[in-house]
């Protein structure tokens, strides 16, 4: 099984070609709902009265980062939901990015549950390499430094693995919300299974457009 990258991006031009309004006023939304909103709440700090003090400092600027992490999650469904209508010519506008919070409580329980999947098999991991890393430790500095750093990067390999499983449960959602955020996550690890390798070529052919990216964030 092979994924044609180039007529794959051929037809994702086409398509957003045709959007009405143009992709580019929507990327202009989701970034002043995203980032625009991030750097709102990192100003939080600077208007707190100035003899606060530093546990009401931590646990309000604490309050304000998990809210704003629900919120992005639920902004990023939005978009998802824009691209699976763009994608099907439905002429998707603006406001398709708030769609997400009529389904908020699922796309976090979405969310919630790829994290708690990919949490524990990567601690299942950290236990079956720790014992052959403690091992090579304990008979040799160098030896035990070696097994550490190629079990960390089993770790990372088991990580990218267990995402690509469940990349298409956001938009297994946006396509069936009715169907619950269980069943999303099952049916992508189901229709992922032998196009982990493709969807990660074709996500690495998008690692210029990343670099710059987090340039411009930086």
């Amino acid at each position: 099984m092979e994924i044609d990258r180039k007529e794959l991006k051929r037809q994702a031009k086409e398509c957003i070609a045709l959007t009405d309004p143009k992709f580019w006023v929507v990327a202009l939304a989701y970034i002043a709902m995203t980032t625009g909103v991030s750097w709102l709440i990192s100003l939080i700090s600077l208007v707190l009265p100035s003899g606060s003090s530093f546990p009401a400092i931590a646990s309000t600027q604490l309050f304000f980062t998990l809210l704003l992490n629900l919120y992005t999650a639920v902004v990023n469904f939005g978009l998802c939901l824009w691209a699976l209508w763009t994608y099907r010519q439905l002429d998707p506008g603006v406001n398709s990015l708030m769609q997400g919070f009529s389904v908020a409580g699922r796309v976090l329980l979405m969310k919630l549950g790829v994290f708690v999947r990919i949490l524990g098999w990567c601690l299942l991991g950290t236990m079956g390499i720790s014992g052959p890393v403690f091992f090579f430790m304990a008979q040799d500095l160098f030896l035990g430094l070696l097994a550490f750093f190629f079990a960390y990067i089993a770790l990372i390999v088991l990580a990218v693995f267990l995402a690509l499983r469940y990349a298409l449960a956001p938009y297994l959602l946006a396509d069936r919300p009715d169907d619950g955020p269980s069943a999303a996550i099952y049916r992508s690890a189901g229709l992922m299974r032998g196009w982990k390798w493709q969807l990660f070529k074709l996500r690495f052919s998008f690692i210029g457009w990343e670099a710059i990216n987090y340039l411009l964030s930086a």
